[in-house]
């Protein structure tokens, strides 16, 4: 695990995600039923959302039901935490 992640975490078991899973979510977990949904997301502390272009300030502002949606499915808080794309620069230069 990225050692920011394991920072960001503070020992709690966290289920991570992008941007992408917040938007599409639906589409992600179409086949899941809700036991399936039960089993796999309670057993993490919340859900956080790795945000490197403020995604989910804009996605509060405009959608806050459809996170709200996502949050109560799931059964855990979302949280955003935002990272840089650093990471992502140096390869592409």
């Amino acid at each position: 695990m990225h050692a920011a992640r394991i920072k960001k975490s503070g020992g709690r078991k966290i289920y991570w995600l992008s941007s992408g899973w917040l938007a599409y979510w639906k589409k992600i977990f179409r086949e899941w039923d809700a036991a399936k949904a039960n089993e796999t997301f309670p057993q993490n502390d919340k859900a956080v959302l790795l945000d490197a272009v403020d995604f989910f300030d804009d996605y509060c502002q405009n959608s806050p039901e459809k996170i709200l949606e996502f949050s109560d499915w799931m059964k855990l808080e979302i949280e955003p935490y935002k990272i840089s794309l650093d990471r992502l620069k140096n390869p592409l230069l």
